[in-house]
């Protein structure tokens, strides 16, 4: 949890199947609480370490943008 609260996001290296990794990153509503999370995964050849932090940040970027569109749909 440490990496989560310094990053923002999650890093999964092969615990469900050693050749799969993958990154998550929750979007919240404006009241702070988890709407849904958005993730991206694949073959570690691909998705290594270095690749899955660059998503995660994309990932956060585009969680923040979610917010306001997640919180005006959850309101009506």
């Amino acid at each position: 949890l440490a990496a989560f609260e310094a990053t923002g996001f999650i890093i999964n290296e092969g615990s469900l199947h050693e050749e799969i990794n993958a990154v998550a990153v929750p979007v919240r509503t404006e009241d702070g609480s988890v709407a849904l999370t958005l993730s991206s995964g694949g073959i570690s050849a691909i998705f290594h370490k270095a690749k899955l932090d660059i998503i995660g940040e994309e990932l956060n970027a585009l969680a923040a943008q979610l917010t306001p569109v997640i919180s005006r749909t959850a309101l009506n």
